[in-house]
């Protein structure tokens, strides 16, 4: 397949890039506009990128030569932010999302993935977001998830493109250098002796999920036969009490951390409901969390290593 990916060089794009060149049938382009990510996480990988702005309409259509694929990963993913600047978070998720789907709609591109977000669409009532669940956002980074989601359903319908909206849970995992999520965060601040700050008291919950498991159900997604909302996660949650926990065994560093404030717009318990996608394509984690974060921490010791 000819595979487009926004955002391809970040997070969950490159370790979705390296797991699809394990397949050498696939061709994939690369579309960044290079404001987070590295692209030394994929320096080993010929795949062909595409530096610019997906804002941009007719920079992005040059960007499409006989796609077959879209699997949308990049936008403006910070909740704090979003709140403090919802303008901005509105112009970076909603219109570049609109271009791709309009491009593709015109390519008559017969795949689309988007990613968006579980979390960031629940409210304080509930612990455990279910697909059937009326969504209800606590920050404008949530409301734009949905928003993009509204505009992939009425695609899908209006004009029969197989479009799939993958509502991720916290996804941790190398690769993530670059990132101001809590594993990120914490490792980094461990590897520099510096304060990690936690807002809240602690027992907040969130549902982690390694970015492996998460590129696996990706992949399997890609050309199942299914337009809709799919729940992607480990199913489980834990409180941060019980990463910092964790953290402790896995690096053994005596660990600096402050408590601050909740701040507005970040839900207290969250965990997905991830019974439709274990339905779809047998999904499971693999990865139990302990497991997937030494994983993490020996990728960020080696890439410190690296970087100095």
């Amino acid at each position: 397949m000819n595979i487009l990916i926004t955002g391809g060089i970040g997070f969950i794009g490159a370790n979705l890039v390296k797991k699809l060149k394990k397949n050498n049938n696939h061709k994939i382009v690369i579309v960044d506009n290079f404001s987070t990510g590295s692209s030394k996480y994929l320096k080993n990988y010929k795949v062909k990128i595409y530096k610019g702005d997906i804002k941009n309409y007719k920079f992005l259509e040059k960007c499409f030569n006989n796609i077959d694929c879209v699997i949308h990963l990049a936008g403006h993913t910070r909740v704090v932010d979003s709140i403090k600047n919802p303008m901005y978070n509105f112009k970076e998720n909603l219109i570049g999302t609109l271009n791709l789907l309009d491009i593709s709609r015109r390519k008559k591109v017969k795949n689309f993935i988007f990613s968006s977000s579980g979390g960031a669409l629940m409210d304080e009532k509930r612990t455990t977001s279910s697909e059937k669940m009326l969504p209800s956002p606590t920050s404008p980074y949530g409301a734009s998830k949905l928003s993009c989601e509204a505009y992939c359903m009425s695609f899908s319908k209006s004009y029969s493109m197989n479009i799939k909206c993958l509502r991720f849970s916290n996804v941790y995992g190398p690769e993530s250098w670059h990132k101001d999520s809590i594993v990120a965060t914490l490792f980094k601040n461990i590897l520099k002796n510096k304060i990690t700050t936690i807002y809240g008291d602690g027992t907040q919950t969130r549902d982690f999920v390694y970015v492996g498991d998460i590129c696996s159900a990706i992949i399997r997604l890609i050309n199942y036969k299914y337009n809709g909302i799919v729940n992607i996660g480990a199913g489980k949650s834990y409180n941060l009490k019980q990463l910092i926990k964790k953290a402790k065994k896995i690096t053994k560093y005596k660990l600096k951390i402050k408590n601050s404030k909740f701040r507005k717009g970040e839900i207290r318990k969250a965990q997905q409901d991830i019974s439709k996608v274990a339905s779809l394509i047998k999904f499971k984690a693999n990865y139990n969390f302990e497991e997937g974060l030494k994983k993490t921490w020996e990728w960020f010791v080696l890439y410190n290593k690296k970087k100095n």
